[in-house]
């Protein structure tokens, strides 16, 4: 949906050890695993699936039986899963013409990104007073 040169950058937690290099832990979910993150599956069930990727990094911040190491393993794929779910659900409600819900995934987040999403679901709408449109 990104524009062809923009160009998207990540810092951060990215940078974590994959499960694959002798460490023996395994994440919940591997956000690279297009499937465990349920990417293809029609909107309706997304909300479901984000819901359930936000109690599950619940879940592993208040486990206390987790390493430091383990939990940012863990949570590192079930945040990138919750990107992809927001993402594509996004997408989902613009092609479905619901902008106003598209905007309510991202209005509680207070991050360049989400502010990116919403300002381009009043372009997609044609709404470029960011008025509500009735």
């Amino acid at each position: 949906m990104a524009h062809p040169n923009v160009n998207r950058f990540q810092f951060g937690p990215s940078n974590l050890p994959e499960p694959n290099c002798g460490l023996g832990l395994t994440p919940i979910i591997n956000g690279n695993d297009l499937s465990a993150c349920n990417s293809g599956n029609p909107y309706s069930t997304i909300p479901v699936l984000i819901n359930n990727l936000m109690l599950n990094i619940t879940s592993v911040q208040q486990n206390s039986t987790l390493s430091s190491l383990e939990k940012q393993i863990q949570l590192s794929g079930l945040n990138k899963c919750l990107r992809k779910a927001k993402d594509q659900y996004f997408q989902d409600l613009i092609k479905l013409g619901d902008f106003a819900g598209a905007r309510s995934i991202y209005s509680m987040e207070q991050n360049d990104d989400a502010r990116i999403k919403i300002f381009s679901s009043y372009i997609f709408e044609n709404n470029l007073s960011g008025h509500i449109l009735i």
